[in-house]
């Protein structure tokens, strides 16, 4: 995690709140909750993704909901594409993925595993 909060914080478009929900690892529960402009809670639900996701939408407040994994540097007007997205009456999307390796790509790597492209919308 950054210290900044990742890939999270910096967008052109404000959020109304950024939820981390830190599973099952005090010392990072510990050091999140001095970061600004975040809510910071521990997963108290079952471990792993759907209890963090659970954990994080029951307190939420916003009417427009997007979940990033730790690893993840979303690009800048994400918000403002979601935001458009859901004006259109709009289910839910998705985007692209492309990752960014600090060395030799691992062996199980390969590109049918890669989503890239402009994303997707899926309508009522």
């Amino acid at each position: 995690m950054e210290p900044d909060g990742g890939g999270c914080a910096v967008t052109a478009r404000r959020a109304c709140e950024i939820i981390l929900v830190v599973d099952n690892h005090k010392p990072l529960f510990e050091r999140a909750k001095s970061l600004v402009d975040l809510v910071t809670i521990e997963n108290s639900r079952a471990r792993g993704t759907s209890g963090l996701r659970s954990s994080g939408i029951a307190i939420e407040r916003g009417s427009v909901i997007e979940r990033l994994d730790g690893d993840v540097v979303a690009g800048k007007d994400r918000l403002e594409r979601l935001i458009e997205l859901c004006q259109q009456d709009v289910a839910g999307s998705g985007g692209s993925i492309e990752p960014s390796w600090t060395g030799t790509p691992p062996q199980w790597s390969s590109e049918e595993f890669i989503c890239k492209g402009s994303g997707y919308a899926i309508s009522h």
